[in-house]
């Protein structure tokens, strides 16, 4: 059998691919369906197990009580502010591990005796929960702002590390 030519023209039953193929392609109706449905789906089981009662609503509130509670807060003014302040420790522990990740995955992925200092106790903390760290990180900076930013830098750091090594060791030589 000859080799389908794809430029041929239009795709007919005997050459086109199957979504369940590896690395299978969908036609953008489907993809769309598939997409709501990853919403519609997991929101649909929550109301399930909350009328059914499967569920203590201590530990899975139903929805109707989760968007209550939220418009109460966005009423008090508390919403937005919090909001603000998480976003802010986010990109505060983002940034300052990506201070100290990016140059230090640069030599880690250009130089082998870097590599053989740093690789090993990265690959293994790396694996490890950032919560975790929460005794040692109240230990060595307290329990205020700064610890909440620390526990995301210790979130971020090592798998940014690797990722830049990784990466930088992939480009070819000049």
């Amino acid at each position: 059998m000859p080799p389908l030519d794809r430029a041929a023209g239009p795709a007919t039953m005997r050459n086109r691919r199957s979504p369940w193929d590896v690395r299978g392609e969908l036609r953008r109706r489907s993809a769309l369906a598939l997409a709501i449905a990853g919403f519609v789906l997991p929101l649909a089981a929550w109301v399930l197990v909350s009328l059914k009662g499967w569920a203590d609503p201590v530990f899975l509130p139903p929805p109707w009580q989760v968007l209550a509670q939220l418009g109460d807060w966005y009423r008090d003014g508390d919403l937005l502010g919090d909001i603000v302040v998480s976003i802010g420790r986010v990109l505060g522990g983002f940034c300052v591990a990506a201070l100290v990740a990016v140059p230090l995955g640069v030599l880690v992925g250009t130089f082998a005796p870097v590599r053989a200092f740093l690789e090993p106790l990265t690959e293994f903390t790396r694996y490890l929960p950032a919560v975790a760290f929460i005794p040692l990180i109240m230990l060595w900076v307290g329990i205020d702002e700064s610890a909440k930013v620390a526990v995301i830098w210790v979130g971020v750091f090592f798998q940014m590390l690797l990722l830049v090594a990784g990466d930088v060791a992939r480009v070819p030589d000049a």
